[in-house]
């Protein structure tokens, strides 16, 4: 019988590596619709912020409930928002600016 916290884990990895796998299939099959880049900014960076926050959320969620096993996944949660979080500013710096700094300056300065 699987534990919790093992549940948990595995619900954790398939919620982090879900919509990676889903936007590159996405992009090599040409269906994230008419701008794909756009397409890959928006869902990197949604799922950046939406994993930062419930890593954030995990010590909270620790002392309300008393089940201290959750600070187990709290490393993951994190992990997995750093690397959308890169995939997003890389996304953005090389794919959509081409690593034109002037342009990339002038986007973020408005």
């Amino acid at each position: 019988m699987m534990s919790g916290l093992t549940l948990l884990r595995a619900g954790i990895w398939i919620m982090g590596l879900g919509p990676m796998i889903w936007l590159a299939l996405g992009f090599f099959q040409n269906t994230l619709g008419a701008n794909p880049i756009e397409a890959l900014l928006h869902v990197t960076g949604r799922w950046a912020l939406a994993l930062l926050l419930l890593g954030l959320a995990i010590t909270p969620l620790r002392r309300l409930t008393g089940w201290n096993q959750i600070i187990k996944v709290r490393r993951t949660v994190g992990l997995f928002a750093f690397a959308y979080a890169t995939q997003h500013l890389l996304i953005y710096l090389v794919v959509d600016q081409g690593l034109a700094w002037f342009f990339i300056v002038e986007d973020v300065l408005e």
